[in-house]
């Protein structure tokens, strides 16, 4: 019995640690992007997370792209968020995709707040990786309050987006990995 105590303890005990470090998190703040992933976080990405995600290696840009693998593939027009790590610059990036656009010029987000009814809009332009992370975080603080989203792309009417609980999960899944990899 005191030989197989340590190995039920032992793990007993990392969960409860995981469990306290949980509790004691501190919501993220979203003012500032971070994209700095440490050796160890992209460690335990890679051990732990990879294996939720279909890997693309672009050795041309020296990154490596990683989008879940249960995101809904559909041909309706729907937005999907992808990782893109690269290891020599110790770096992580959030890509916000668009997918079933025949353009992807002028987009604008919509989202309407289930208690007032207000509706506010974010224009994308897929810029810079500063951009592509405060709209993956708008998008991301609208599937937490469950608000419902709507793309418009141009002059179009605006078509709702991310409104399948698969690809709500999808989303979510990528950007709190995202949030682990850059300590955010």
């Amino acid at each position: 019995m005191k030989k197989i105590a340590p190995w039920i303890l032992i793990p007993l005990a990392i969960v409860v640690l995981q469990a306290l470090h949980e509790a004691t998190k501190s919501p993220p703040d979203f003012s500032e992007p971070k994209f700095f992933a440490p050796d160890d976080a992209e460690i335990r990405f890679y051990n732990v997370r990879q294996l939720a995600y279909d890997r693309e290696d672009r050795n041309d840009a020296g990154v490596r792209i990683f989008r879940y693998k249960k995101r809904p593939q559909s041909p309706e027009v729907d937005v999907q968020a992808a990782l893109l790590i690269s290891p020599l610059q110790d770096r992580a990036y959030i890509k916000v995709e668009l997918q079933n656009l025949e353009t992807t010029d002028s987009v604008t987000f919509y989202r309407t707040h289930p208690d007032t009814q207000r509706t506010d809009s974010l224009r994308f332009g897929q810029g810079t990786m500063m951009e592509q992370f405060f709209t993956a975080v708008w998008l991301y603080q609208a599937l937490e309050r469950d608000m419902p989203l709507q793309m418009a792309f141009g002059a179009g009417e605006a078509k709702p987006v991310l409104a399948k609980p698969q690809a709500r999960q999808a989303f979510r899944a990528t950007l709190e990995d995202y949030f682990d990899l850059v300590d955010l």
